[in-house]
């Protein structure tokens, strides 16, 4: 999997083409991303003015572990550093 595209380079990203008018080829080289990634920041920027989709939902469930979960989880780990994680989870629903 390819690594993130940070906001920064997807700003960037912009800014090469609008205003230096580089190619999608030469923006992947330079922000070191996929040639398939440039025109959907571009297209995105074109069509909401932001680099980010404010739309999109995140992935996953929210945190919903405290500080004292988080205690005890690493307590368990350290006494059983091979737990897996169905066992872990059995264990942090019965507190």
């Amino acid at each position: 999997m390819a690594p993130h595209t940070t906001t920064e380079m997807q700003e960037q990203m912009v800014v090469w083409c609008t205003e230096l008018g580089k190619s999608t080829v030469e923006i992947a080289e330079l922000a070191g991303c996929s040639k398939h990634t440039v025109p959907e920041v571009l297209q995105l920027h074109r069509e909401t003015g932001n680099v980010q989709n404010t739309f999109a939902q995140l992935h996953g469930s929210p945190q919903n572990l405290g500080q004292d979960n988080m205690t005890y989880i690493s307590s368990l780990l350290d006494a059983n550093p091979t737990m897996y994680l169905d066992k872990l989870q059995t264990k942090l629903a019965k507190t």
